[in-house]
């Protein structure tokens, strides 16, 4: 793994970016429950969340840069 540090007797670190932002509040209480709900961190929630809609994004791109966001 990239940038991993062992930690004694452990498994190795896994490399990350800081990432600080402001969300609604629906929406926060929408991930906490979710995560509650899959028994995992609001963290790993995102990062599948992101990775999920990235993933989409790329196999079907939109055709206008204005349907990005629809």
């Amino acid at each position: 793994m990239k940038g991993a540090v062992k930690m004694a007797g452990g498994r190795p670190r896994k490399d990350y970016v800081q990432f600080n932002m402001k969300m609604d509040r629906e929406i926060m209480d929408r991930l906490v429950a979710h995560a509650d709900a899959m028994g995992q961190t609001k963290t790993k929630c995102v990062e599948m969340i992101i990775t999920k809609y990235l993933d989409e994004y790329e196999k079907n791109p939109p055709q206008k840069e204005k349907e990005v966001m629809k």
